[in-house]
């Protein structure tokens, strides 16, 4: 048995937004985009994560020009997540890839090979939106991503036709198993 804590139940998510909205001075729900302010706290309802906040990708360069992230801090956060077993193991789905993968060593040294596999995909998948490119997309804008492309398409063949069961399965760890398949039903 292993426990996520990652958010609370949707149902009581709901009862909280609800209680929120209900809460507020003005009583005019306005919205996925609706903030307020009250007892020195904003009040955001509309986003909880930007992908591309890094300087410099090919997002952020599109939220400085229409002025979203001017003025504001990012949060960047270190943990995804945080997966609790039941003899006090702790997996911790760290944000940085090499952090990540000395933290899944430190679980499970005996996966290290899988565990080296696993986070080169990742470190792979995260220059994939890189490669694709935001902006205008003409016949030579689209031949041009796919050729950026090409080097990722084994790796997205691969992992695009393997569940998250069977990459679980892999683990000798017990912990890992039930980790992956306890991300999976989340």
């Amino acid at each position: 048995m292993v426990t996520l804590s990652v958010a609370p139940p949707a149902r009581t998510l709901f009862v909280c937004v609800k209680r929120l909205y209900r809460s507020r001075e003005d009583r005019i729900i306005g919205g996925l985009c609706t903030s307020w302010q009250r007892k020195g706290y904003t009040i955001d309802g509309c986003i909880h994560w930007l992908v591309g906040t890094r300087p410099g990708s090919s997002f952020n360069r599109i939220w400085q020009e229409l002025g979203a992230v001017q003025g504001r801090v990012m949060v960047d956060h270190e943990e995804f997540m945080r997966v609790e077993g039941e003899a006090g193991k702790t997996f911790i789905l760290y944000t940085d890839v090499d952090r990540l993968e000395q933290h899944m060593k430190e679980l499970a040294p005996a996966d290290a090979e899988l565990i080296d596999e696993f986070c080169d995909a990742v470190r792979r998948f995260t220059r994939f939106g890189e490669a694709m490119g935001v902006g205008a997309c003409g016949r030579l804008d689209g031949i041009k991503t796919l050729l950026k492309m090409l080097p990722f398409m084994r790796a997205v063949r691969k992992y695009a036709k393997t569940p998250v069961r069977d990459l679980a399965a892999r683990f000798s760890d017990s912990f890992l198993r039930q980790v992956f398949a306890a991300v999976r039903n989340r």
